[in-house]
């Protein structure tokens, strides 16, 4: 006995493969947007952390020496600045 198509297009279960693919292509945008969003949100993290720091060493004079290399404020340093160590 020979089933009709729609016979057997109700006893098939499972996907196809032009579906899997379909899904598979957007989870993968989905998960590029995720890493793009991420990086964004770590390079900003990483330049608030700088800013806070400048504004910090801009203004403190003594700066220098809690974070020796990290504030270069010595060059333009408008105030009288005595070194440590030194009389």
């Amino acid at each position: 006995m020979k089933h009709s198509p729609r016979q057997l297009r109700l006893t098939q279960r499972g996907f196809t493969l032009v579906e899997v693919l379909v899904a598979l292509a957007i989870v993968a945008i989905a998960l590029m947007a995720g890493v793009q969003a991420t990086a964004s949100l770590t390079r900003y993290a990483q330049r608030q952390s700088d800013m806070v720091l400048a504004q910090l060493c801009a203004e403190t004079p003594w700066s220098r020496c809690v974070w020796p290399g990290k504030c270069r404020v010595w060059a333009t340093a408008r105030w009288p600045v005595s070194r440590p160590g030194a009389a």
